[in-house]
Parts: structure tokens; C-alpha cells; sequence
């Protein structure tokens, strides 16, 4: 069953490079330096980096992604993430259509097999990282944390050895990482100490990271949300400079409505934004790039 999948998610690639290879990116996002910065190149009213994420999880999501990607392209460079069995294929078909990505995982397929603070798990977790950051030629990684802390929870576990953790994380080698860990909910919910504290280990442990935060203007309503605001406020006192994520979807009543993108990324806390539509509007690139060209 898993080798079908994964020949035909490779039939999938086959067509998305090819589709990709015959278009033109905008002038807004080649790849230079420092890639994904908008605003006056492109004509849009952005004046921060700006970045879209898709997951590769399931086929259908991929499918659709191959058929729209890019009427995104010229809002943001993509960010793709993968399971980690799958992303270094996935990041090397990209690479060779000549499609800027950023490529990531979810630290949860290797962490749901041992302790969070296991040794040899981060060591995996390193190496995929730098495999995947030398296909992209040197961009950061993305590492999706999300998971792997929920799957604790439903085990029942609620403390982690953050020595031990710290220790793991600091001997590996690492790229720039993107890490996503998730501090959202109330005041009381146990993912919420614990995400914190391990993105305190991560800071500590990896010399280039930057954490990625949904509490300035995630979801609608975040911004004067007070748990929201305590959660920021945690977050920026470790990292100064986090990157923002911003969940769009007009189905969903506590996501932004694709016609609010630009006012949610001018109340995103950091210079650096990653957009996130939902499955229902991966088709609606060229809406929300309207949308902004309005405002």
C-alpha cells in the first residue's frame, strides 16, 4: 500500500515540476539572497518577507496544490513540508524544476517512536535538516513541532527531561532552522508550558533558529486575544525576531477571510510572514493577490 502511494505521489511531482518548469516566476519572487521579500518589486502593498505554506501530507492536498501553486508564487515563496520519509525526494523534484522552496518536516514521525529528549532521535531530526537544507542550497528548514508535542499529551506524558533535551539538541550539527512550536490555547493547557519550554531548549541548543509564532496575527481575533498576548510576549522573550504565521480560510470562522490578508500581516509581530490557506482556498491565490493589489 505505502510503495503505491509513493509511486504515485512521485507521478504527481513528475507533473508538478513540469507544469512549474514552462512558468515564468514573477519578478517580485526570484530567487535572490534573501528570497521572499516583496513590496515594491512586485507591487504589492507588502513590506515584509512573505512566504506561503503547503504540506505535502495526503495526495489529494498535493494534487490540488500541483494545479494552483502558482497563482501563489507571486505573493511568497513556498514553503513545502513533508513527512520526513518523503521530503528529501519531495525537495530534490522541486529543486530540479527550478522551484524556490524551503523545504521542512514534522519532528513527529521520528519523536513518536522514542522519548522527546532521546539523543538519537534529534540526531535524525539533524540529519534529515542538513540533507534538506544542502538540496535547497543552504535555505533554513522548517521543523513542525506540533505534532510530536500533541502525541505526548495523548500519551499522558506532561514533563520532559529538558536537560537531557537541551543536551541532545545542542551536540548535533544544524542549518538555520524555522521552528514551529505551537504556544496557542488557554492558560491551563499543558502544551502550552510545554511548548514553551522547548522552544526555550531549541533556542539554546540550535545557534540559527528563529521560532515561528501564531500569537500576534495567526488566526482573526489574535491580536487582541489576552492569552494571545501573554503568549507573545513568552515568545519575544526568547526570540526578538520571530517569524509569523497567518492561517487563511473562509470557511473557518476563527481563520482570516482571504479579503483581511494584508491587515493580518501588518499585525503580525515580526519582519517576516508565512501564509497558510486552507485546502479550500489553495485554489484562491489569484483572489487574494487581487485582494492586495486593491489595498
Amino acid at each position: 500500500m505505502e510503495k503505491r502511494i509513493l509511486i504515485q505521489a512521485a507521478g504527481y511531482l513528475l507533473m508538478l515540476f513540469i507544469f512549474l518548469s514552462q512558468t515564468q516566476v514573477c519578478k517580485g519572487t526570484e530567487d535572490t539572497k534573501d528570497p521572499g521579500v516583496l513590496g515594491k518589486q512586485s507591487g504589492l502593498p507588502i513590506k515584509k518577507k512573505c512566504y506561503v505554506w503547503f504540506e505535502a501530507n495526503t495526495l489529494p492536498y498535493f494534487e490540488k496544490y500541483m494545479q494552483h501553486s502558482n497563482s501563489w508564487i507571486e505573493i511568497g515563496n513556498p514553503i513545502m513540508t513533508a513527512r520526513i520519509d518523503n521530503i528529501e525526494y519531495f525537495t530534490e523534484t522541486l529543486v530540479e524544476a527550478d522551484v524556490t522552496i524551503t523545504g521542512g518536516f514534522k519532528t513527529f514521525d521520528v519523536l513518536k517512536r522514542a522519548s522527546f529528549s532521546d539523543f538519537d532521535a534529534w540526531a535524525e531530526i539533524a540529519r534529515v535538516a542538513r540533507k534538506v537544507s544542502k538540496i535547497t542550497n543552504g535555505r533554513p528548514v522548517v521543523l513542525d513541532n506540533e505534532g510530536a508535542l500533541k502525541h505526548l499529551l495523548k500519551r499522558g506524558v506532561t514533563e520532559i527531561d529538558f536537560q537531557e533535551l537541551h543536551n541532545s539538541i545542542s551536540a548535533q550539527e544544524w542549518p538555520e532552522i524555522w521552528f514551529w512550536h505551537a504556544i496557542v490555547g488557554k492558560s491551563n493547557d499543558p502544551i502550552q508550558t510545554m511548548s514553551y519550554e522547548v522552544a526555550m531548549a531549541i533556542m539554546d541548543g540550535i545557534p540559527n533558529v528563529r521560532l515561528i509564532e501564531a500569537s500576534s496575527s495567526g488566526y482573526y481575533g489574535s491580536y487582541k486575544n489576552r492569552f494571545s498576548k501573554r503568549n507573545l510576549r513568552r515568545t519575544l522573550s526568547i526570540n526578538k525576531n520571530p517569524i509569523s504565521i497567518i492561517y487563511l480560510d473562509d470557511d473557518k470562522k476563527n481563520f482570516w477571510k482571504l479579503k483581511d490578508t494584508l491587515k493580518a500581516i501588518r499585525l503580525s509581530a515580526g519582519d517576516t510572514v508565512i501564509l497558510y490557506p486552507g485546502f479550500g482556498d489553495i485554489d484562491k491565490g489569484g483572489i487574494v493577490r487581487a485582494f492586495l493589489n486593491n489595498q
